[in-house]
């Protein structure tokens, strides 16, 4: 009778080989707060990491939008894979869809080659 409490797992046992990444890919994500608009035509904070899963989040305060471009234009969108939320009109109560990633933009750091993100 030992042997059969030492049995091999059972199919209800999961192991975790599997489960731990998907712990940790979950765990290691965070999301960034961006307040728009609460202290005048600014970011706060007006620089932030986000890393890939990362989820920035866009609290607006009043009616603006916010657009990735490159930096030398960036109220313009970029056509390259930046995005443009649209003017939104929001107060307290006001919930907005979220804006999908750029595609062609998502994994990797576009800082580097001069983009930068602007409300109006």
């Amino acid at each position: 009778m030992l042997h059969s409490l030492l049995a091999l797992p059972s199919r209800r046992t999961t192991p975790w080989a599997v489960i731990l990444p998907l712990l940790s890919s979950g765990a290691l994500a965070k999301t960034v707060l961006v307040e728009v608009g609460s202290a005048g035509f600014t970011y706060s904070p007006n620089s932030v990491q986000a890393d890939v899963g990362d989820v920035v989040q866009f609290h607006f305060n009043g009616a603006h939008s916010v657009t990735s471009g490159p930096f030398n234009g960036p109220c313009t969108p970029d056509s390259s894979g930046g995005f443009y939320s649209g003017f939104l009109t929001a107060n307290a109560s006001t919930t907005i869809d979220p804006i999908p990633p750029p595609s062609s933009s998502a994994s990797r750091p576009t800082a580097s080659k001069g983009r930068a993100l602007t409300w109006r």
